[in-house]
């Protein structure tokens, strides 16, 4: 039997991890519970407001439909799971979905830096002014992605986006079964090249430091410049 069934935890509890707990049904209220991990938990059908709430995780609790507005969130991962919205959490840094065939839309979050998007139906990501890391993985609705003036980080999987845009301080830049995508704009900053499938010529990147072909067979041209 969990912790909780047995009313073991503590008002000031911070942090609580739930996994595979069938006896729990409704979570307690904990006034200065900062983490939440509930992992298949398939009884739980909501989770109380948490005032002090920075980070969440849920993972293939499929009774649960909506989450709470909390104000100071600042991570969220969601994995299989009928959630249908999503609400829009003025402090989110990190947001992670994963499987979710009922989140069609995100909101724009003004603090977003890091964005992972999988299996998902979701057909525009938002331009977020602060994101730094993107990383796109079968999502087949999503065609364009904005550009994003402080990214980073680049990772898209078996995609149908047909065009990558320009982005001044990108560093790392990866690619697998992106068969619409032929040509990679020239990045000052970039420092790792990964697989780049359809690609005809690979530019000259001053700060690239680690290159990666793999079964890119359209690959033609490596563009060296000496100065």
């Amino acid at each position: 039997m969990c912790i909780i069934c047995k009313k073991e935890v503590t008002e000031d509890i911070e942090e609580l991890k739930i996994y595979n707990c069938s006896d729990i049904k409704v979570l307690p209220y904990f006034p200065n519970l900062k983490v939440l991990y509930i992992y298949h938990c398939q009884n739980i059908k909501t989770i109380p407001y948490y005032p002090k709430l920075e980070k969440l995780e849920i993972r293939n609790c499929r009774e649960i439909k909506e989450i709470p507005h909390y104000p100071n969130l600042k991570e969220l991962e969601i994995v299989y799971s009928y959630i249908k919205e999503i609400p829009c959490y003025p402090e989110l840094e990190k947001l992670f979905i994963y499987n979710c065939k009922n989140i069609t839309t995100i909101p724009n979050y003004s603090n977003l830096k890091e964005l992972e998007i999988r299996y998902s139906p979701i057909k525009e990501i938002p331009c977020y002014p602060t994101l730094e890391k993107l990383f796109i993985y079968d999502c087949q609705n999503i065609i364009t992605i904005s550009n994003y003036s402080n990214l980073k980080e680049l990772e898209i999987w078996n995609s149908p986006v047909k065009e990558i845009p320009y982005y001044p301080e990108l560093e790392k830049l990866i690619i697998y079964y992106c068969q619409n995508i032929t040509t990679i704009p020239y990045y000052t900053d970039l420092k790792e090249l990964d697989n780049c499938d359809k690609t005809t010529t690979i530019h000259y990147y001053p700060n690239l430091k680690k290159l990666k072909i793999d079964k890119c067979p359209n690959i033609t041209t490596i563009k060296y410049n000496s100065n």
